[in-house]
């Protein structure tokens, strides 16, 4: 059974996707001006993302990207 995210955490998700344009690939530091969190906080709300199959991982380590999910 999936938990429902909090309020707050929503409200970060809905600004990482409503910041974003079908095929355009973003650096996780885009989103640190989005949510104005860290980037360690920037990092772990993406990973969420991907796990939700909102966004997809384009890239390895230093040179990774993220982008809308068709």
């Amino acid at each position: 059974m999936a938990v429902k995210p909090s309020e707050k955490k929503q409200s970060q998700y809905d600004a990482v996707l409503a910041s974003m344009v079908p095929g355009k690939e973003y650096p996780a530091v885009f989103f640190c001006d989005v949510l104005h969190v860290k980037i360690s906080r920037t990092k772990e709300i993406l990973k969420e993302l991907v796990d939700f199959e909102k966004i997809e991982i384009v890239g390895t380590y230093r040179n990774r990207q993220y982008k809308l999910k068709k």
